[in-house]
């Protein structure tokens, strides 16, 4: 769930920072490298204005223990590729390689070390249907200028009850859709649409990806413009990223 929302703006970013005149074809990277998850990366071919699978490709992942991956091509998406039993650690960094065709794009990221908490509140809340919104919950961390955070919110499974607000509610992901500035946050209780075990993702990543947040390609994304990357020989978006996880019940 955290990847799949993150790596969809970084899709996104693949268009976004390759010119309409470049050499075809362009090798596209886009990863998200969170600790304690599986390696997964997504590679693509830019030629023109479409993209293709770069099965053909030789993809690699190192880190800075002297531990080499060989990637491999999912069985379920040509342009996500793999490295089964291997996850990312905390406060390591990575380099990954892509050789395709006499062509070699690389990136480097770092994961940083874990977010420390300083101060959170009761994490089993009684929410009040009428409420037309108010806070329920707050977490605060040690000041880091160095990092951002990101917050994610995996809901209930399908099938949860849904919490009966007279008002708008499961806000969540519009309030939090940028990184979060200061040392905490606070979570109101129409944030959350259902009732049940909700899992909050705290995710650390080097300030410098902030770029990838607020960066909006002319004309609304439909013209192909020089966008932000980190890809050297290539294109698209590499970052590394710790994570926190609280759970938070939602009761009635």
């Amino acid at each position: 769930m955290v990847r799949t929302k993150f790596i969809g703006l970084m899709v996104g970013l693949f268009f976004a920072a390759c010119r309409p005149d470049a050499n075809p074809p362009t090798i596209a990277l886009s990863a998200l490298l969170i600790e304690g998850e599986p390696v997964s990366v997504n590679v693509a071919l830019v030629d023109g204005f479409e993209l293709h699978p770069a099965g053909q490709a030789e993809v690699t992942l190192r880190n800075n223990a002297g531990q080499t991956f060989d990637l491999s091509v999912s069985s379920s998406d040509p342009f996500e590729w793999v490295a089964d039993g291997v996850s990312i650690e905390a406060g390591r960094s990575y380099s990954l390689t892509v050789v395709y065709d006499e062509q070699m794009a690389m990136a480097e990221a770092v994961v940083p070390q874990p977010i420390a908490i300083a101060q959170i509140s009761s994490t089993t809340i009684t929410v009040n249907p009428a409420s037309t919104g108010q806070p329920i919950f707050t977490v605060l961390w040690e000041a880091n200028s160095e990092v951002s955070r990101l917050l994610v919110l995996d809901e209930p499974a399908e099938g949860a009850q849904e919490i009966p607000f007279t008002g708008s509610s499961g806000n969540f992901a519009n309030q939090f859709r940028l990184p979060v500035p200061g040392q905490g946050t606070t979570l109101w209780d129409t944030d959350f649409r259902y009732y049940g075990l909700h899992t909050l993702s705290i995710l650390t990543i080097d300030k410098a990806y902030e770029s990838l947040f607020f960066y909006t390609p002319a004309e609304g994304g439909q013209r192909l413009t020089e966008g932000v990357t980190n890809v050297v020989n290539g294109t698209g978006y590499v970052a590394a990223a710790s994570r926190h996880t609280i759970e938070i019940e939602i009761l009635p």
